[in-house]
């Protein structure tokens, strides 16, 4: 970015950037040790001066913004992550490696990991070796849901307080085939029609 900055213009920018300070940037660019104030007010008031700062503080606005389709990648993934694939066949939680590896898409559901030493020894050729106890926080899926709903407009604002509009029956006609090909909805099938009218 070449902006005709002299050398101490230059290095005023880079340092107000640092601290968004005026005095500050004035002081550690040796323009006043009596009055930073004043003489970082006479640089911002250089139009090219106040250009350079302009422009990089709209580039960092770019590099740095959290994009839309970020915000709701991040929360597709925690609220349609699946615990099953945290755990391996045996049922217990998958390794520091394989935690790792996994696919983004899992990755984003993971709040917080947490590791211990339970057990430490030194080999006979010096090499210690340890034993580490993983502990693996998810994000929240009711809570990444809630959210996905409000966002797709599925609660309305009503008397009582937040109320899910959802017709149920709609809901069942539109996606019937989905649930009855699905093994685990057969057994709900004879309770359906305790629940919602026949299908016509």
């Amino acid at each position: 970015m070449d902006l005709g900055l002299s050398d101490r213009e230059a290095k005023f920018v880079l340092e107000y950037m640092l601290c968004l300070n005026m005095s500050e940037a004035a002081r550690k660019t040796g323009l006043s040790k009596k009055a930073p104030g004043m003489a970082g007010k006479k640089m911002m008031a250089r139009p090219h001066v106040k250009l350079a700062i302009e422009k990089l503080q709209e580039k960092d606005r770019k590099d740095f913004e959290i994009q839309r389709y970020e915000i709701l990648y991040n929360l597709w993934a925690c609220a349609t992550r699946d615990g099953r694939k945290f755990v391996n066949d045996r049922g217990e939680l998958i390794s520091p490696q394989e935690i790792k590896d996994l696919p983004d898409e899992l990755g984003l559901a993971i709040d917080s990991i947490k590791q211990k030493v339970v057990r430490r020894w030194t080999e006979e050729d010096g090499t210690e070796t340890e034993i580490l106890e993983t502990e693996l926080k998810l994000v929240s899926k009711a809570a990444a849901l809630d959210m996905a709903m409000k966002h797709k407009g599925l609660f309305a604002q009503g008397d009582f307080g937040p109320v899910m509009v959802c017709d149920f029956s709609s809901l069942y006609q539109d996606n019937r085939g989905i649930i009855e090909a699905n093994p685990v909805n057969k057994r709900l099938e004879a309770e359906r029609g305790k629940l919602l009218p026949d299908p016509e």
